[in-house]
């Protein structure tokens, strides 16, 4: 028996790392499209913020508690095409015929039908994209049990996050906007034309399409039956160890708490950005050219704080992120105090936003091999290898928390006096609504990095140290 440890390690090429993280390219695409699913219904199909947004909180639930069965039913699969490629392919494809619907619903339909439209087909998407991003989360385990190499994803994953979130908003807000400045919806122009969102949705579609099956490429040679017989027997697996995982597995508990209100600031600040641009700054095109410049900096802070990840470990980046988001956020605030929420000039408050966006990329991309470390340690406590069921219990808690945020959204345009109105594009409508806006993009984010900060940092027991620990365990099996 080799005494080095290191060579037992199960490690991947760095070109696998690189393409699978395409994998979750896929889904975060199609959940960009959908941070303008209340825009959408509210400023093309005419409908009422508050119900919308309450429609995608329900969804988001569904979306929540479909993941425990979706994890269940991965770990008990080992068929021929391997427990992982089944789900990206039929997920993606039902993300993506959804897509397609939501965003080309028809205009001629009476309110009550588009209701029931845009929820049955967001409730399919759902289901979608619960089972490609599961494969995200659970094949971590699959792909490297190298503590120094885990890190690695999260490089490729937030290199393609942050091009994404940036290019996506040029494309749909500058280049997309200014082309359907006049449209076939009357009075609409810009965003607010609905030939705009078939041509977005279909530049999508074929993306996510391209990126999952790069991705599923290069899960196929660890997505096999001999792999996973060296872990554990799947048979063992039953629907209530869920709740033994839950109640022995302290750091699925710690990271829960944590990330779902990571999550949930990162949705609320989406979700209101576009108000941001277009209603205090008074220029929606500025939201695109911000995004691209913004690559590079947010981008140089994420990077270098996940790399650290390999030498100081996962739980140190988590709390360097949120840590850093928070001082940002603050130093949002405080602009905004000073300078007031009529913006003519927000390029300083715009600076400090690049600098929250990469520590918030940071602990945002650094919890998917968080994943993988704590699968590795049920593993050794419990000698199951279910990273399906790891991966969705904690999926299951982030969506139905982080659901809020479209409710929230819908309950801060109602404060603003905004319910039930189309909020056009460059339009001022008032301070009322400009402090309603700014108070949920930096003060509800500030608290809720306050919560994740201190979860991570006194409950979460995997330190370096510590699993360092579950993998000389596991390597002796």
């Amino acid at each position: 028996m080799d005494n080095n440890n290191e060579k037992k390690y199960v490690r991947a090429k760095t070109w696998q790392m690189a393409a699978f993280a395409l994998n979750n390219t896929a889904s975060n695409s199609a959940f960009f499209m959908m941070t303008f699913y209340m825009f959408f219904n509210q400023n093309i199909l005419g409908l009422s913020a508050v119900v919308v947004g309450a429609i995608a909180t329900a969804m988001r639930i569904f979306d929540g508690i479909t993941d425990p069965f979706c994890g269940y039913i991965m770990d008990k699969t080992n068929g021929r095409f391997g427990k992982f490629r089944p789900f990206m392919v039929i997920g993606n494809l039902m993300i993506c015929v959804t897509i397609y619907l939501i965003f080309n619903a028809p205009l001629d339909m009476s309110a009550n039908a588009k209701y029931v439209y845009t929820a049955g087909f967001y409730a399919i998407y759902v289901l979608g994209y619960t089972m490609q991003n599961a494969v995200t989360k659970g094949a971590q385990a699959a792909l490297t049990n190298d503590p120094k190499q885990r890190p690695i994803f999260s490089i490729f994953d937030a290199t393609y996050n942050t091009i994404l979130y940036a290019v996506g908003p040029w494309l749909l807000t500058t280049l997309l906007a200014r082309k359907f400045s006049v449209g076939a919806y009357e009075g609409g122009k810009g965003l607010i034309n609905p030939d705009l969102w078939h041509t977005a949705s279909i530049i999508f579609i074929v993306f996510m399409v391209v990126c999952t099956w790069i991705a599923i490429f290069a899960i196929k040679d660890r997505d096999t039956a001999e792999f996973y017989e060296t872990k554990s027997d799947a048979t063992l697996i039953k629907f209530s160890h869920f709740f033994d995982i839950l109640k022995g597995n302290a750091a699925i508990r710690a990271v829960i708490l944590a990330d779902v209100f990571d999550k949930f600031a990162a949705m609320l600040m989406n979700g209101i950005l576009v108000y941001v641009f277009a209603n205090i700054f008074l220029n929606s095109a500025l939201q695109g050219t911000f995004s691209l410049v913004s690559i590079i900096p947010a981008l140089a802070i994420t990077l270098f704080g996940v790399n650290r990840g390999k030498k100081v470990g996962l739980r140190t980046t988590y709390l360097t992120g949120v840590g850093g988001s928070f001082c940002s956020l603050v130093v949002m605030i405080l602009i905004m105090v000073v300078v007031g929420t009529n913006m003519s000039t927000p390029w300083i408050f715009l600076s400090v936003y690049i600098i929250q966006k990469g520590f918030m990329n940071m602990s945002g991309n650094i919890v998917i091999p968080i994943i993988g470390d704590i699968s590795d340690y049920e593993l050794a406590r419990s000698g199951r290898f279910s990273p399906g069921m790891i991966g969705t219990l904690f999926s299951f808690a982030d969506k139905c928390v982080s659901s809020l945020s479209s409710l929230v959204t819908g309950f801060v345009l109602a404060a603003a006096g905004m319910a039930n109105s189309i909020i056009e594009p460059n339009v001022d409508y008032g301070s009322q609504f400009n402090t309603a806006i700014l108070i949920a993009f930096c003060g509800i984010p500030a608290i809720c990095n306050v919560i994740s900060f201190m979860s991570m940092k006194f409950l979460y027991p995997l330190t370096k140290e510590k699993m360092n620990e579950v993998q000389t365990k596991n390597l002796s099996k």
